[in-house]
């Protein structure tokens, strides 16, 4: 099964770079991505998907993020610690997933951080 993690930027060139660290990592065997997808809204209310691999995560959008910028990400699988270190500091804010309290907690704490 699947994980859903949707992460809001400011901005999406922060989020067209967090989705390439994913393809990095995936590439490095730390990650398995199902999708990644960078959702953007335009000043007329028009979304834009920048997908990284497919339309399945499509379906999981909802009408209720699209005030900013979101990355859309489906893990099948990941080395947690080693993914953390990676995103540690990149910023963003965790909107929705499906992951535990305890790892959602986390997962924002590494995004959070201050990078070294």
């Amino acid at each position: 099964m699947s994980t859903l993690i949707v992460v809001g930027y400011d901005d999406s060139y922060k989020a067209e770079e967090v989705r390439l660290k994913l393809r990095k990592l995936q590439s490095e065997y730390l990650l398995d991505l199902e999708d990644a997808v960078v959702a953007v809204k335009d000043d007329k209310g028009k979304v834009k998907l920048h997908q990284a691999v497919n339309l399945t995560a499509a379906g999981a959008i909802a009408g209720g993020f699209w005030g900013s910028l979101t990355l859309f990400v489906l893990v099948r699988k990941a080395t947690p610690d080693k993914v953390l270190e990676e995103l540690k500091g990149t910023g963003g804010k965790v909107l929705k997933t499906s992951l535990s309290h305890d790892d959602e907690a986390k997962l924002q704490a590494a995004l959070s951080a201050a990078r070294s």
